[in-house]
């Protein structure tokens, strides 16, 4: 029993070994494969740097590519070729052209910008010492001077602010003062002028409505009790109600009512 499971315990590690070899194969292929594939690209590439030059290295450089393409060279072969293609190209091609640019921008430049660069360094540098050197008078000027001007100038601006803060204030307060008294005095003088007027007048309008009210029902009354009391056959009793209608006519005319009489003066004998 304990054979036979040591013996599946060594088939599974034997599983296992397999597996991780076979997935170690694979990738090194794969990896072999894209590497051939970079290299075909820089040969390639190499291919086409060659065609914008002589004769001679077209020719070194496509017995090159066909030497590495039926070799099957290594990625490392192919690298070293295109850097020692790629320096040399420089070499032969970019850096005197690079050094010929070099020289002519320093003949074209250097006449022109040099008396400009100078005279921009003496500005600075004469702004900077001119600078220096007030800024030293500065604080020796402002160090002797400071505390006196400070003085002055605050015993000044004290004075001056204290006369304004008076002068404001006082014209502020008599501003208001005047206008409330102003306001006050017009509001009363208003308002005692409109009641008095309001006081006569509605006083007027009640004298003159009690009276004829007054008036208009004493009529009435002596009017009913004249006809109710059959008084108009004593002739003393009309003539005083003949006096009292004269005397109610004379008032009625004098405040502008008109008076009819209370109706008994045919009765006198």
């Amino acid at each position: 029993m304990l054979e036979s499971h040591r013996y599946i315990v060594v088939e599974i590690e034997r599983e296992r070994e397999s597996r991780a070899s076979r997935i170690s194969d694979s990738d090194y292929i794969s990896l072999y494969r894209y590497l051939y594939l970079l290299s075909s690209l820089c040969s390639i590439y190499i291919l086409f740097l060659s065609l914008s030059l002589s004769p001679l290295r077209l020719s070194l450089s496509l017995s090159l590519f066909s030497l590495a393409r039926s070799l099957s060279l290594s990625l490392y072969i192919y690298i070293y070729i295109l850097c020692v293609y790629v320096l040399s190209y420089l070499l032969t091609v970019v850096c005197p052209v690079c050094l010929s640019c070099l020289s002519d921008c320093l003949s074209v430049c250097l006449p022109a910008c040099l008396p400009a660069c100078l005279s921009v360094c003496l500005s600075v540098c004469l702004s900077v010492c001119l600078a220096g050197w007030l800024a030293g008078w500065l604080a020796g000027c402002l160090s002797a001077c400071l505390p006196a001007c400070l003085s002055v100038w605050l015993s000044g601006c004290l004075a001056v602010w204290l006369s304004g803060l008076l002068a404001g204030w006082l014209a502020g307060w008599l501003a208001t003062w005047l206008a409330g008294c102003l306001a006050v005095w017009l509001a009363g003088w208003l308002a005692g002028w409109l009641a008095c007027w309001l006081a006569g007048c509605l006083a007027g309008c009640l004298a003159g409505f009690l009276a004829g009210f007054l008036a208009g029902c004493l009529s009435i009354i002596v009017h009913i009790d004249i006809q109710f009391l059959k008084i108009s056959t004593k002739p003393k009793i009309n003539t005083w109600f003949l006096k009292l209608n004269y005397r109610i006519e004379r008032f009625s005319k004098s405040i502008g009512f008109s008076w009819q009489g209370i109706g008994c003066t045919h009765y006198i004998s």
